[in-house]
């Protein structure tokens, strides 16, 4: 794990010295993520300069260091990521004839390359990466990022320049050395954080630099990029699916064997590995299969870290304490309360590289802080939710097309105009005042914008039209922002149920664009590498075969992963509503966060471009600190937007 970044001049329109000059501020720029050396490369004759952070996690000589050169000198890469089955790769290789003098992934892959050509090389490869792959002969640089989007890269141009780097600080300090004019803020990518709490993984939030695709390749050059290649795609990957033939119990011993061979690649590292554990399903299987597998003579048996909150009612951490004592594994328990939050939120803004509004970054930042005085690499859950129907809108999914399967389409009409009849402010209203009838998780999931959703999804037949207003902060950007570029919505992916398409549009949007960002950026401040082996390609690729119902039956989601659970840790442990890395933000923001956050929507410290509506937002403050309804998320939004603009000194 790294940091990479890089120019290509193939014009030479700069002084080699000024481009030296850049990589060495761009290297500074990506400090963090590579804590234990750093490389750089140069070509004048390309007009091409490269930059590595190092991570050591796999052979940790000097002879993996990088940038480093294919064996007939054509090639030279940066390389950021794992290539978890490597030693298949080399073995491979052997049998071609091909020795290879150093155990590391990027030197086996770097020759698997060359040998091979790159689209086969990268087929073989099971990973998370981004890399730049010069090839010095036929003066082309190409950017590639693994299928699931784990690892970052941008890319764009400053002053006719090529530039690209794991971390957007990189591509900022290239381009105050080169002279570059102010980066401008895209107004679409603006529009998408408002209304999603994040920047679309296809887009970036300055104008002029976009995000190399999951699964794809970018090829730059002198005359220009190509359009991205890709080379691997989620939707290709469930089209293909093949419906499992076999029983249910066959099922869930082949996703276990797949899971099982998953987790073990993960485990490949010359560094201690630890585990994050939440408690829930995902995290606790891992540890419990993670366990099983050190379970050897000479095995050694990851620390488990959890955070808990002084909020008892979103504290999960007794929970996994009492799973770790089952299956065995030493945990450690970091508690996170408001003055912890205080403490973290002034780094938020330094940490992540575009505005983020997704507070469960708040924890995740404070347990990888800890877990690295322990490990360098953590195994988390990431992805078992957006793969087996974890979250509550694939659940809602599931029942509403279960109940509308009989409902004529014009009654589901009339229902949906009735109930488009009402605000948004005025559902949000009802529910304010009946909250206290109100289980505590619907009353915080319920609000206008949802509801208005439903009714033009009964309106209109369209399923987007729900599944946006359920990820929505702002329903629309120009609630908040002055001047907004209207949204295009898109179409969900093509499947025959709900909750399947929700699902495969949470793989392809808000897992790259929200929660593998947080865990990257909060890992890598701290030089944590995390690895999650429910993204595995092999393991997708099984459960895209796998019946809806080993997903969600009966109103609960990740069936077949709590089948397989249950075998290892019994159900009591396990078996409760899906909390997550959730905090009491709500109280906070009422609480220790609210001379903060009054001080930043304050009219004379509001930021500095102007953009955002400070009369809406201090009108949406007051109603939250009156307790009368709850804008957490609309408000802590806007607040990291404000936070990201002031610390990047724009305007």
């Amino acid at each position: 794990m790294c940091g990479i970044a890089g120019l290509f001049d193939p014009a030479q329109q700069f002084d080699p010295r000024l481009r030296v000059q850049a990589g060495a501020a761009m290297a500074k720029a990506l400090a963090r993520r590579g804590p234990d050396g750093e490389g750089f490369f140069a070509d004048r004759d390309m007009g091409l300069n490269l930059v590595h952070r190092r991570l050591a996690v796999i052979d940790l000589t000097h002879q993996a260091d990088q940038p480093m050169r294919s064996p007939s000198g054509r090639f030279v890469m940066v390389f950021n990521g794992e290539i978890y089955n490597f030693r298949a790769i080399a073995n491979d290789l052997l049998d071609d004839g091909i020795r290879l003098e150093t155990n590391s992934d990027t030197r086996v892959l770097l020759s698997a390359i060359e040998h091979w050509g790159l689209h086969a090389a990268l087929d073989k490869t099971i990973g998370m990466f981004a890399f730049a792959l010069c090839d010095l002969e036929q003066r082309m640089v190409h950017l590639v990022r693994d299928r699931l989007g784990v690892k970052p890269l941008s890319y764009g141009r400053i002053q006719g320049v090529w530039a690209f780097a794991s971390d957007l600080k990189a591509l900022e300090a290239a381009n105050e050395l080169l002279g570059g004019p102010a980066l401008g803020l895209c107004p679409q990518a603006l529009a998408h954080y408002v209304t999603h709490g994040h920047v679309s993984d296809r887009g970036s939030i300055y104008e002029g630099f976009a995000k190399v695709q999951p699964g794809s390749i970018v090829s730059l050059s002198l005359v220009g990029s190509s359009a991205p290649e890709f080379y691997w795609r989620y939707d290709d990957v469930r089209a293909a699916a093949i419906p499992f033939q076999g029983s249910a119990r066959e099922a869930s011993d082949q996703l276990e064997a797949h899971l099982t061979r998953a987790i073990g690649l993960r485990l490949v590292a010359d560094v201690p590995v630890g585990i994050f554990l939440s408690g829930g399903i995902d995290s606790s299987l891992i540890a419990a299969l993670t366990a099983q597998l050190s379970d050897t003579p000479g095995g050694r048996k990851p620390q488990a870290f959890t955070v808990g909150f002084d909020d008892m009612g979103l504290n999960e951490a007794p929970m996994a304490a009492q799973v770790a004592r089952h299956i065995g594994i030493a945990h450690t328990q970091i508690m996170v309360d408001a003055q912890t939050a205080l403490d973290v939120v002034p780094e938020l803004a330094r940490v992540f590289d575009e505005p983020f509004a997704d507070a469960s970054a708040i924890p995740t930042y404070v347990i990888a802080a800890e877990a690295r005085r322990h490990v360098t690499v953590a195994l988390s859950g990431d992805g078992g939710d957006e793969g087996f129907g974890g979250y509550a809108r694939h659940i809602m999914g599931a029942n509403l097309d279960r109940r509308l399967r009989h409902v004529p389409r014009w009654a589901q009409w009339l229902a949906g105009t009735a109930l488009d009849l009402l605000s948004p402010d005025f559902v949000d209203g009802l529910i304010q005042s009946g909250r206290a009838g109100l289980k505590p998780d619907l009353a915080r999931r319920l609000n206008g914008g949802r509801i208005r959703g439903l009714a033009r999804f009964l309106k209109s037949g369209l399923p987007v039209e729900l599944y946006e207003s359920l990820l929505r902060q702002w329903s629309d950007a120009d609630q908040i922002l002055r001047s907004a570029v209207p949204q295009k919505i898109t179409s969900l992916p093509s499947a025959a149920r709900l909750d399947t398409a929700m699902m495969a549009a949470d793989m392809v949007g808000y897992l790259p664009g929200d929660v593998l960002v947080k865990v990257d950026r909060a890992t890598m401040a701290h030089g944590l590498e995390a690895r999650e082996p429910f993204l595995d390609h092999h393991l997708l690729a099984f459960a895209a075969t796998l019946p809806p119902n080993m997903r969600i039956a009966r109103s609960k989601g990740k069936r077949a992963l709590a089948e397989i659970l249950h075998r290892h840790v019994p159900p009591a442990l396990v078996d409760r509503p899906k909390q997550g890395f959730s905090v009491p933000m709500d109280q906070w923001l009422r609480g220790p966060l609210r001379d903060w956050a009054q001080s930043l929507i304050a009219p004379a410290s509001l930021d500095p471009l102007g953009i955002i509506n400070g009369p809406r937002l201090r009108h949406v403050f007051a109603a939250h600190q009156s307790g009368r309804i709850d804008r957490q998320h609309q408000i802590w939004n806007a607040l990291m937007l404000i936070d990201w603009i002031k610390s990047r000194k724009l305007g």
